[in-house]
């Protein structure tokens, strides 16, 4: 079973995000479970999960700012950056 945790503070966004994993494991038949949260905090128990999904904006702390928190928390669980900011064709990526 392959363990999530989400961090999106956008109810709706989240959701989306849920379903996507979902459809995903199904068409894959890999069993996933995902644990939301609204708002960055303690990475100390994070090392349990096997991915995390972060909002770059959320409140507080932004998601960029977190995975710096996390990574020097000698942590290496695979990040993944999730926003719904549109940006045109421009992207951007950043060592963190």
């Amino acid at each position: 079973m392959i363990s999530i945790a989400l961090y999106e503070d956008n109810i709706k966004d989240a959701e989306r995000l849920l379903d996507l994993l979902n459809e995903w494991s199904f068409n894959r038949d890999k069993p996933i479970t995902v644990k939301h949260y609204y708002a960055a905090g303690d990475v100390s128990a994070l090392d349990a999960y096997d991915c995390l999904m972060l909002d770059v904006k959320m409140p507080g702390i932004n998601g960029i700012d977190f995975a710096r928190k996390i990574r020097s928390a000698k942590i290496l669980v695979p990040i993944i950056f999730v926003s719904d900011h549109k940006i045109g064709r421009a992207s951007c990526r950043e060592r963190v």
